[in-house]
């Protein structure tokens, strides 16, 4: 049985490549909660159900980008503070 065609992955096969590991002979891939709202909103909006400057209507897209890269300067902040904190870092 081809390991693409599996009906046990909830996720959409995007393209078979060659491997000799059964477990790779797939890459699988799923969209994203802001990929799928900014389609439906894009759609909205061509199809004139929905007013909203383009801004708007992609902002899933920039508001989840905005998160993924805020989260790594938190962490590195909150790292740089707590070695200014504690005296610096310990050789």
């Amino acid at each position: 049985m081809n390991p693409c065609q599996s009906n046990k992955d909830p996720y959409i096969v995007i393209f078979p490549i060659t491997s000799d590991s059964p477990a790779s002979k797939c890459v699988y891939g799923m969209v994203s909660a802001g990929s799928f709202l900014s389609l439906v909103f894009v759609m909205l909006k061509l199809t004139g159900h929905i007013a909203w400057a383009w801004w708007w209507t992609i902002s899933p897209l920039w508001i989840s980008m905005t998160a993924v890269c805020a989260i790594p300067f938190v962490f590195i902040v909150v790292y740089i503070v707590g070695l200014i904190v504690q005296g610096g870092p310990k050789l």
